[in-house]
């Protein structure tokens, strides 16, 4: 079992994401990320193989920044798959086959118009396209 928490920064304000790993009784956690100032766990996506988690930076103007990664079940090795850019946050993963699946939500123009767009890759991250992008104030909240 996998769960994150946010811990709180100095003087109230938003701290780092930490990821943990536990039994699926919730015994035996240990720590696998701990993000610095600002950085949440967005998803958390786990195969017999592979960890597969996304993070983003919470800054006065909003998230973003996210990144994709992945790692071997037990939390070592980790590698990034995906770097977004400026307001960029990756909000689902999917894993089934030989395919990834995540969407994102970005700027239209500006961080206030937002869409969403969903990718499919190999599993190692390579050969990434676009299978659906949104329009204008559209999110794709969740893949399944």
């Amino acid at each position: 079992m996998y769960f994150a928490t946010v811990a709180t920064g100095s003087a109230g304000k938003m701290g780092n994401g930490v990821l943990y790993r536990c039994n699926i009784d919730g015994s035996n956690c240990s720590r696998i990320y701990s993000g610095s100032d600002y950085f949440l766990i967005d998803s958390i996506f786990a195969t017999s193989n592979y960890l597969y988690y996304s993070t983003s930076q919470s800054t006065t103007e909003g998230r973003g920044y996210g990144y994709l990664f992945r790692c071997n079940i037990d939390g070592s090795n980790c590698s990034t798959i995906y770097s977004g850019g400026r307001y960029v946050s990756i909000d689902s993963i999917f894993v089934t086959g030989n395919y990834l699946y995540f969407s994102t939500s970005q700027p239209l123009s500006g961080a206030a118009r937002q869409y969403g767009v969903l990718y499919r890759c190999n599993i190692d991250g390579s050969n990434c396209s676009t299978i659906v992008s949104g329009s204008r104030y559209m999110f794709i909240s969740a893949i399944g």
